[in-house]
């Protein structure tokens, strides 16, 4: 029989939030040059659209590219396959 830890399953909440800002400090400061944060999005859709499009999943490729200033928010968004494709579906 197996088990699973989770070793934040009885942490504190605050101790969590913490946990999780450090960690995306840490994949910040891997990028070299700030603009990698937008490009790394960006490559990662059109290898995926370029891979769709090498096994006949798709006719034409569509990358978008939305930047709301208002929120500060980019988000980038393709026809590839898709993250739940690639794990074998959520849910």
């Amino acid at each position: 029989m197996s088990e699973t830890f989770d070793p934040l399953g009885a942490a504190d909440p605050g101790l969590i939030a913490t946990a999780i800002k450090q960690r995306v400090r840490n994949i910040i400061r891997s990028y070299n040059n700030p603009s990698d944060l937008l490009a790394e999005p960006i490559q990662n859709a059109v290898d995926e659209v370029d891979e769709a499009a090498r096994v006949g999943a798709i006719d034409r490729g569509e990358i978008r590219i939305t930047i709301d200033c208002s929120t500060g928010k980019v988000s980038v968004r393709d026809n590839g396959r898709g993250i739940s494709q690639l794990i074998g579906g959520f849910g």
